[in-house]
């Protein structure tokens, strides 16, 4: 996941710093690309922080999640789903 995570933040780097350096010709996925890889990347970039705030703040977000859907519900289905993907292994 690690290793993800950090493909990711580089990636996003090199669309805000490079992207607008691409050729202005080729495919038109290319262009797309171009126009849009600062937004892109500045995206994946608030996701990867967003994801770290939610590992740090778990505990905090996820009992006020919990405390707000009712059992066995739907939304607390997700809630859970989410809780054990960020679920601390030493607890």
């Amino acid at each position: 996941m690690m290793d993800f995570l950090a493909v990711l933040i580089l990636f996003s780097v090199y669309l805000i710093g490079f992207s607008s350096r691409l050729p202005e010709s080729g495919s038109e996925m290319m262009l797309q690309f171009r126009s849009r890889g600062i937004v892109l990347g500045g995206v994946i970039l608030l996701a990867v922080i967003g994801l770290y705030a939610v590992v740090l703040l778990r505990s905090h977000l996820f009992d006020r999640l919990e405390a707000r859907t009712r059992p066995g519900g739907w939304p607390r289905q997700v809630v859970d789903f989410f809780h054990s993907v960020v679920r601390d292994s030493r607890s």
